[in-house]
């Protein structure tokens, strides 16, 4: 259920960013180490409220579930 929901919301937070705002960003997974990286190419204000958002429901389901995700800086 945490995978799931970990990729759900980052491929909706890429989308959301890249497609419907069209601001440039690049996305690192990492399957060995099941590490995921999103980061603006630029700065945008748009964007850094969207990933701020996405962090923050990532942690909730940190809280949640703490023995699957780990959320980093």
């Amino acid at each position: 259920i945490v995978c799931a929901a970990v990729s759900a919301m980052t491929m909706y937070t890429a989308n959301l960013i890249t497609d419907s705002f069209g601001i440039p960003c690049d996305i690192t997974v990492d399957e060995d180490t099941a590490t995921i990286a999103l980061t603006l190419e630029a700065e945008s204000e748009l964007g850094s409220k969207i990933i701020a958002s996405f962090k923050k429901e990532l942690v909730a389901l940190s809280e949640e579930y703490p023995q699957n995700i780990l959320v980093k800086e």
